[in-house]
């Protein structure tokens, strides 16, 4: 039975509208009665009902005062409007504070029947989708369910579904900021069986993680790749969040090494502000966590602290190194590589190397060319593509200016030197 309030300043109509009505048979029970807006507040506050059946003009608060209140306060409660007058502006407030129904009095029973058996199934539907959003909470906290594995994994790597409002408030971290985490395990002794039981002592392992309280809302599963994922919500005020997240995650290596014998090494993200920051995230925090052999006193890494050890810069210069003679290698491409911002990344990389981005892929491959060029065998267009040059012209051009010779010159001279 869903419960309903009825609001209006005339007693008979109160009266009758109680008794008068089959309101069992329709699925609801009144709970009170009220002949204005105050006296209904205080009764909600009291006992928040499904549904309001009220009048307009009333006395101390009106029909209009009280559905702005109730779309405040209980945005949950379904809002009937019933009037003596047939005016627009009373019909357009009503629409504006997402009234089911307006209806005119004197009401038949039939349209009366109407109504509350579409509000019934509104509210039907309703709590169907609440049991379906429990339901996906409660197999996010056991971390055993599939379906919720497959949703989780397709969200992380930038799959969003036109759904995913509805997935993401079973996690509970729709509009909240959220930090990921991806955690490498390393265990202390060699496990015993095959893979598929390594597999069940992880999926053991976050079911135990999604127990614990915390201070934090926290939902841990294991993704597609066997690594132990988290989403670690930030409350909004929480300004020190790094210093509680940290706190939060040695408490979390200690239990987890204590109880299943596993080293748990973290990477995590900055702030992901919204659900489509998610795969983002994500990539931050694997970075973080594939970069734990460059900080061997840390097992917890946060993103944007990988620029303090001048680990980005370096996972940069690894990319030209192996990359320089491609000729689609460009600033943008290597800040996409490491989730950075063109801009920032050229200042960041002149800092710590001396060097512009363009010049250090320069001196690269004019290294390459000059080693290139004691091969005589090798036409100079062929090192010029072999050097990442489309066009020789500009190759040619481009070596004259960092040599001062040709590359034919600079032939010339290796070949008369090695005589």
């Amino acid at each position: 039975m869903y419960k309903l309030l009825l609001i209006d300043d005339e007693p008979d109509i109160l009266k009758g509208m109680a008794k008068g009505i089959p309101w069992n048979q329709w699925g609801f029970t009144v709970i009170g009665q009220a002949f204005n807006g105050l006296e209904a507040m205080e009764l909600i506050r009291r006992e928040p009902p499904h549904v309001v059946l009220s009048d307009i003009r009333m006395p101390h608060m009106d029909g209009i005062a009280l559905m702005e209140k109730l779309n405040r306060d209980y945005p949950e409660i379904k809002i009937i409007i019933l009037s003596g007058y047939n005016d627009f502006e009373y019909l357009k407030e009503a629409i504006k504070n997402r009234a089911v129904e307006y209806l005119l009095k004197p009401t038949d029973l039939e349209e009366f029947e109407t109504v509350f058996m579409k509000t019934r199934e509104l509210l039907d539907k309703e709590q169907e989708q609440e049991g379906e959003i429990e339901d996906l909470r409660n197999q996010a906290k056991a971390g055993k369910d599939f379906q919720f594995i497959r949703i989780f994994n397709d969200l992380i790597r930038g799959y969003v579904y036109d759904e995913y409002h509805f997935f993401m408030e079973a996690l509970g971290i729709l509009f909240q900021n959220c930090v990921m985490v991806v955690f490498d395990l390393h265990f202390e002794r060699q496990q015993e069986g095959d893979p598929e039981r390594l597999s069940d002592l992880q999926r053991t392992m976050a079911a135990y993680c999604n127990t614990r309280k915390t201070e934090f809302r926290t939902y841990f599963c294991m993704d597609f790749s066997n690594q132990l994922t988290a989403v670690i919500e930030i409350p909004k005020e929480e300004t020190e969040w790094k210093c509680a997240v940290l706190t939060f995650l040695q408490e979390l290596q200690s239990e987890v090494q204590e109880r299943y014998h596993v080293l748990l090494y973290a990477g995590v993200s900055d702030i992901c502000g919204q659900v489509s920051r998610l795969y983002g995230g994500y990539g931050q925090a694997v970075k973080c966590v594939r970069q734990k052999m460059f900080f061997d006193s840390l097992s917890i890494v946060f993103y944007p602290d990988l620029d303090l050890y001048g680990n980005t810069v370096q996972i940069v210069k690894d990319y030209i190194d192996q990359e320089y003679c491609s000729n689609f290698i460009s600033l943008d491409y290597a800040a996409e590589k490491v989730n950075k911002n063109a801009a920032y990344l050229s200042k960041l990389f002149k800092r710590e190397t001396g060097y512009n981005f363009s010049d250090y892929i320069m001196q690269k491959r004019m290294e390459k060319s000059r080693e290139l060029l004691l091969d005589h065998s090798l036409k100079i267009y062929q090192i010029a593509e072999m050097t990442g040059y489309a066009d020789g012209s500009n190759f040619i051009k481009v070596f004259k200016k960092y040599y001062g010779v040709s590359p034919n010159e600079y032939r010339k001279l290796t070949f008369y030197a090695d005589r």
